[in-house]
């Protein structure tokens, strides 16, 4: 990896692409990376787009916390069809 370098970051439920704009010599803190790196505009667009989405369409099983209950369960499968 080197400055200028395009990344595309997937962790499963958000998308970046940031912009690589300098490197560290040792590992640091959050705030110290954050100024090592510039998302795209674009990905700034897309990411706010899919949280527009995300408001009028809730996952079913998002206001679980932890491992569902046979209560959940059953209503999660009643909702499924």
């Amino acid at each position: 990896m080197k400055p200028d370098d395009r990344l595309d970051i997937d962790n499963g439920s958000t998308e970046w692409e940031v912009i690589v704009r300098d490197l560290a010599e040792k590992r640091g803190s959050a705030t110290i990376a954050q100024t090592l790196y510039t998302e795209t505009a674009a990905s700034i667009a897309r990411r706010q787009e899919k949280a527009e989405q995300r408001k009028f369409f809730r996952e079913p099983g998002e206001a679980i916390k932890g491992r569902p209950t046979k209560r959940d369960r059953r209503q999660l499968d009643r909702s499924k069809g």
